[in-house]
């Protein structure tokens, strides 16, 4: 089953062409004439939208100001090692190809050097080995780090691919810096959406060190697909971070008043996620003559 992650990344795509029009220039080296347009075309493969044969994205690229279809694009998301891709990646390039009867690129997209080198190794197709198959594949270690402003100004695309290619490595804060930096020069949507994935992706530690530039005490996310994916994780993630908080305060107070909590106890308490009733128990912890006495009632 597709995790969060995965699927926050296929919207990313979908909701921003431009993005992926960039990866394939900067990155992977496709060029194609100035104005051609990359429209969302997952419905054109539907029969294949099944469990099994679930195709990330799809589009199709237009030339400037036509209807006509120039080719074909396959965008996969790619988290970790899954060998039955190996299996449909050219399954889906292939029928793609002879539903547009144009030529079609699959390009698979890794957040992680280890899984991109092995979606990039050769796919043997036929038993004997004469045929062999193997994606595009753009892992982190291709991507730049876009750290510069004016450099995140002239291409912000990049700038944001470069973000969700190292938002887990040390330093990703100065790329987070760099895009937060360039929003005010971009279209609302993007402007909105670009600031929400720097504060929704980064790292926690890359995080707070913009959070504390930037003194943001209680974010709010502004585009429309942070709201739909990133607010109620947040929400959810706050509330687990506040439980923590609360029963590590009561056992400290316990302890501070010569009462150690007992294997059992932490047990009981680490398994109680309520807001309400660790507080109260926090009160409690400050009054009670003994441990057990925190968790009666």
């Amino acid at each position: 089953m597709p995790s969060l992650p995965h699927n926050l990344l296929v919207e990313i795509f979908r909701e921003t062409p431009q993005l992926v029009a960039e990866v394939l220039r900067s990155i992977v080296g496709l060029e194609f004439p100035d104005g051609v347009e990359l429209v969302d075309a997952s419905e054109t493969l539907i029969e294949m939208q099944s469990p099994e044969y679930r195709v990330d994205l799809v589009f199709r690229i237009r030339g400037p100001g036509s209807e006509d279809t120039l080719a074909g694009l396959i965008v996969e998301i790619q988290l970790a090692k899954k060998d039955r891709k190996r299996f449909t990646w050219p399954m889906y390039q292939h029928a793609y190809r002879a539903r547009l009867e144009r030529p079609v690129e699959l390009i698979v997209v890794a957040l992680d050097d280890a899984v991109a080198r092995w979606c990039a190794e050769p796919v043997v197709i036929d038993p004997k080995g004469r045929l062999t198959w193997s994606p595009l594949v753009v892992g982190p270690s291709a991507v730049p780090w876009v750290v510069d402003v004016e450099q995140a100004r002239a291409n912000p695309e990049l700038a944001v691919f470069s973000l969700l290619a190292h938002r887990n490595e040390s330093g990703a804060e100065s790329v987070g810096r760099a895009v937060l930096a360039i929003c005010s020069d971009l279209d609302d949507d993007r402007s909105a959406l670009y600031a929400d994935l720097v504060l929704a992706f980064l790292n926690e530690a890359a995080r707070a060190i913009l959070e504390a530039e930037m003194r943001i005490e209680n974010y709010e996310f502004q585009s429309d697909l942070a709201k739909r994916r990133f607010a109620d994780g947040r929400r959810e993630g706050e509330a687990a971070g506040e439980a923590r908080g609360l029963r590590k305060s009561i056992a400290m107070v316990l302890e501070a008043r010569g009462m150690p909590v007992s294997d059992e106890q932490r047990e009981r308490l680490e398994a109680c996620t309520d807001l309400d009733t660790l507080a109260h128990w926090l009160q409690r912890a400050a009054k009670v003559d003994q441990a057990d006495d925190v968790f009666e009632g």
